[in-house]
């Protein structure tokens, strides 16, 4: 009986640890199962609400369309291709440091493209002697030489201009609004009309459009512009208003001025 009993002792202990590592198993894989079901569940959730998101962007704040033409800055306020613009401007002309000037007028234009136009241009122009001039010139008895310096006041300026509206963007203002504005480069050749009679002139500048709604904008304006210009004899009396020499005028102006879209655009 003790022999039997040894015997079965090895097997009885084998079927009870069988038994116990079966159990274990599936307790195991019932625990694991319902995992990865889980993980399954919550990363397809997640793809799609990144998918949700990310289309939500897209209409918000790109253009609709092909996803290979979509640009880096889309849906636009305005549109400016195939419209006219007329611009209201004037500013301060620096051909002199003796010489104040001002202008005011014109700028008439269409536009090719959002990034192309082709305008004509035109301003009146008022000078006088400048605080420099009066300073240097104040207290000298009126017949002494030098009470007056040899000048050449510029009249008006007409020309036409290329524009190249290349840079485009948008600003927020503290979170509560959107300006639209262009950065644009400006190249052109005109006459500039003085005393001394008509210079041919050519001009380089940029300037900024700032959209005040879909057919208004404010715009500041930079050019600099050269011509050869004769100065006029204003210190002999003898030979006042004849020429007293030559030389090459680099002129900066700075402008200010509205602008106005109009026409059926594209």
């Amino acid at each position: 009986m003790r022999t039997q009993l040894q015997l079965r002792s090895p097997l009885i202990a084998r079927f009870i640890m069988t038994s116990a590592f079966a159990i274990l198993a599936s307790q195991t894989v019932f625990a694991a199962g319902p995992t990865p079901t889980a993980s399954s569940t919550s990363s397809d959730d997640a793809s799609t609400a990144q998918r949700v998101n990310t289309e939500a962007i897209k209409e918000k704040y790109w253009a609709r369309g092909d996803e290979a033409e979509i640009g880096v800055v889309q849906n636009r306020l305005y549109s400016k291709a195939h419209k006219f613009e007329f611009q209201i401007i004037g500013g301060l002309v620096n051909a002199d440091p003796f010489v104040a000037t001002y202008n005011l007028g014109g700028r008439f234009g269409y536009h090719f493209s959002e990034y192309f136009s082709l305008h004509a241009l035109a301003w009146k122009s008022w000078a006088s002697p400048s605080s420099t001039q009066t300073t240097l010139l104040e207290d000298k008895p009126a017949d002494e030489i030098g009470t007056a310096l040899n000048t050449n006041y510029a009249r008006a300026y007409y020309g036409t201009e290329a524009q190249a509206s290349l840079l485009y963007g948008k600003l927020s203002v503290v979170g509560k609004a959107i300006i639209y504005y262009d950065l644009h480069f400006l190249a052109g050749l005109g006459i500039t009309s003085t005393e001394s009679g008509s210079d041919f002139t050519q001009s380089f500048g940029l300037g900024q459009q700032f959209y005040l709604s879909k057919t208004t904008s404010l715009i500041f304006d930079y050019r600099l512009m050269h011509y050869n210009e004769t100065l006029l004899n204003k210190i002999e009396p003898t030979e006042y208003g004849q020429a007293a020499g030559n030389r090459s005028n680099w002129t900066n102006v700075f402008s200010i001025g509205l602008g106005f879209l109009f026409g059926s655009g594209k």
